[in-house]
């Protein structure tokens, strides 16, 4: 059947053999050996080839649409053994890595990769034995029949199926102890999603500041070979190390780490640009990684990758501008009385000293028909990514030991020093943040050392009840005492990725 005939019978329903026409195949054009690929997918905006042979998405081959929505494109470039995957962008602009569901051959797990494989004519060497089954006369003989589904008969204590030799050694003796004469298998396929159906994963680890969950998810990311996304939003500045404890050089070459000092204090960065930085990388990494960590204490920019965006009304105009001027006119505590009147109950888990938060959600009380904290979450997003949360914690009195002993780390590795080149651009938006502020106002002259650094623990304290308050309000969160053995955790982790096979 030619292409056009297989294209039409698809369409029609008639076609009995698509695994001749969609999926892979190693073909000749114009004079070249390669491979074309063709998928389904009439809904999709794009779809790209993406493989070893395009150093994945960073070279991806876009692929063409036909009549009937199936994607195709032929490439010389592709290689038997290589794998490869269809980077799929959906209607609604989502973009997702996806299998082949018509490849004959997939990487070994926990891989969902499909494998390039030409399959060779098979030589049947069974007449012996059909010959001998004649005359054993098979419809006269008295039949007891066993089913049996090769990938899930029996396991290895690792959780893995058992292979086609294991089988041969066990299975068979089984059955001739029970008395049958016959097996029948269940369809047949080497597929990867029986163990690791969630496809792709995010580990999530949350916690107060000064808990340990930098250490932790170096832990497992060597554990896992992976890699890390910072979602701590006093760690993007490269100005800022010290106050924000950024990862040590050290730290930062166990594992291969994103969103640390990529920014400047003076560029304009907003949770909705970290977002669509993330969104833009995780497909990127997921397509050779199946496990990626998120770290950081920052709750906002923690729901945002795992809910998306909150959707806000438009802002009046001169609302933003007015707010500002009132704040540098008469400072933080009249825009604070201003958001208890208006929205008490963002008051409770918002940093009240910052301004730049509480002129946001003033903005949006003024603007809009509720108040700030109602559109927080009206809305679910479609993630293509499941998600294991994991929260560490300690009595409080011990958080706030460990918090005023990094403080004085940070003093001793040379935090004031830090602050004082800071101080020209302490009107930034970046340097508005606990553990800066109370020393700006040392340089200035306002408080002596030992008070400023009093405020600064006494707000970093603060700090960490709000972020205690913000994730305690999610029932997904696995939470660990900050002292629990690493093992464990990981073993933790390891039997819920069985449960989801």
């Amino acid at each position: 059947m030619n292409n056009q005939e297989a294209l039409r019978t698809f369409t029609t329903g008639e076609n009995f053999h698509l695994q001749h026409y969609l999926g892979a195949h190693r073909e000749e054009k114009n004079g070249e050996i390669g491979y074309t690929f063709r998928v389904w997918a009439p809904n999709a905006q794009a779809v790209h080839l993406v493989g070893d042979f395009t150093d994945w998405v960073e070279n991806q081959i876009p692929m063409v649409r036909n009549e009937a929505g199936v994607w195709e494109v032929f490439t010389s470039q592709a290689q038997e053994g290589q794998i490869y995957k269809y980077h799929i962008t959906r209607a609604n602009g989502h973009q997702i890595m996806k299998i082949d569901p018509l490849a004959v051959y997939f990487e070994a797990r926990p891989g969902t990769g499909a494998v390039l494989t030409n399959i060779r004519e098979k030589k049947w060497k069974d007449g012996l034995w059909l010959a001998r089954r004649k005359r054993l006369g098979f419809f006269e003989r008295p039949v007891n029949i066993y089913e049996a589904h090769a990938g899930s008969w029996k396991r290895n204590p690792d959780g893995s199926p058992y292979t086609f030799s294991q089988l041969k050694d066990e299975l068979i003796p089984y059955l001739v102890e029970m008395n049958y004469t016959h097996i029948e298998f269940m369809p047949l396929m080497a597929h990867p999603l029986g163990k690791h159906i969630f496809m792709n994963l995010l580990i999530n680890i949350v916690g107060t500041t000064a808990i340990g969950k930098t250490a932790l998810a170096i832990v497992l990311a060597r554990h896992f070979k992976t890699e890390i996304l910072s979602c701590d939003s006093r760690q993007f500045y490269r100005e800022m190390s010290i106050g924000t404890a950024v990862p040590s050089r050290e730290e930062l070459a166990t594992a291969p780490h994103h969103f640390i000092q990529h920014k400047s204090i003076f560029d304009t960065y907003s949770v909705g640009d970290f977002e669509r930085e993330v969104m833009e990388l995780l497909p990127k990494l997921f397509a050779r990684r199946k496990l990626v960590i998120m770290v950081g204490g920052s709750g906002l920019y923690n729901d945002v990758i795992l809910k998306g965006l909150d959707e806000f009304p438009p802002i009046k105009e001169g609302v933003r501008e007015s707010l500002n001027a009132l704040y540098k006119e008469k400072g933080i505590g009249v825009l604070q009385e201003q958001l208890r009147a208006l929205d008490p109950t963002y008051c409770l888990k918002v940093d009240m000293q910052n301004p730049q938060r509480i002129i946001r959600a003033l903005e949006v009380c003024l603007s809009g028909d509720y108040p700030y904290s109602y559109y927080l979450q009206q809305k679910s997003t479609q993630r293509d990514f499941s998600v294991i949360s994991i929260g560490l914690t300690a009595e409080r009195e011990v958080i706030y030991e460990r918090i005023n002993q990094r403080m004085e780390v940070m003093l001793q590795a040379g935090l004031l020093q830090e602050i004082e080149r800071l101080l020209p651009y302490r009107h930034l938006n970046a340097l508005q943040t606990v553990g800066y502020r109370e020393f700006f106002d040392f340089w200035e002259g306002k408080v002596s050392l030992a008070e400023a650094i009093e405020n600064a623990k006494m707000n970093t304290r603060r700090f960490a009840k709000r972020q205690l308050t913000w994730f305690k309000k999610s029932e997904d969160i696995q939470w660990f005492d900050y002292k629990e053995d690493r093992g464990k955790i990981i073993e933790r982790i390891e039997t819920q990725l069985l449960s989801r096979a």
